[in-house]
């Protein structure tokens, strides 16, 4: 459980047995940590079930911000974290920038490299953010070139993006659960924060999901 990142009992048996890793019989105890850092997780609409969206290459993006305290009197270099969440398989991405507006080009390189690998990202579902705005002309301008259609969301319709939204929620949860298991004191938490929320959404690739009758990690499908 605490090794595929605070995973649910029935994510944990069924990303054990893709992974063909035997587990000993018995039922998984309440974890602490778990309920620690559920316990801030902030009511969300629910997210679409996965493979229920036909595959039409469109991927959910949102920016949040990871603060820090300031009686911690430290600053982090890349606070914005960027989630990219695909509709079809709920794989995420995470990545973290200095600004909101620095993540244009990362990101239209990484959708690129989708591209080029026979992955390519079609649409784009987002708020119109000036940062996402940047992000289309970007993405469609003439050095990019990747023809992605951009679908904003309303004002205050954060149900419209609610893989991103969802998605932040629960990798947040996991990472409180993973710091708090780590007994790590909360400057260093705040010092790792980037690493630990990148590392939960890696391992949240491994979550087995149904995708038309076949039942995969999310990396496989």
């Amino acid at each position: 459980h605490a090794i595929y990142g605070h995973q649910s009992e029935k994510n944990t048996r069924e990303i054990a047995r893709a992974l063909k890793q035997d587990l000993t019989r018995g039922t998984l105890k309440t974890c602490v940590d778990c309920a620690k850092g559920k316990a801030k997780q902030k009511n969300l609409p629910k997210a679409p079930k996965e493979g229920s969206a036909k595959d039409e290459g469109r991927v959910h993006l949102d920016l949040s911000r990871v603060l820090v305290p300031t009686e911690l009197k430290f600053k982090s270099n890349n606070p914005n974290w960027l989630i990219v969440v695909s509709e079809r398989t709920g794989l995420k991405t995470s990545r973290f920038f200095s600004s909101k507006n620095a993540m244009v080009e990362p990101t239209c390189e990484m959708f690129h490299l989708w591209k080029e690998l026979g992955r390519a990202v079609k649409i784009v579902r987002c708020d119109n953010a000036g940062e996402n705005l940047l992000l289309e002309q970007t993405a469609n301008g003439r050095n990019w070139k990747l023809g992605i259609m951009f679908e904003y969301t309303g004002r205050d319709t954060p149900q419209r993006n609610a893989l991103a939204e969802v998605g932040f929620a629960t990798i947040m949860a996991r990472v409180r659960a993973m710091l708090s298991a780590a007994n790590l004191q909360i400057e260093v938490r705040y010092r790792v924060v980037n690493e630990c929320i990148m590392m939960a959404t890696i391992l949240d690739g491994l979550t087995v999901v149904d995708i038309e009758g076949r039942k995969a990690t999310r990396y496989e499908h």
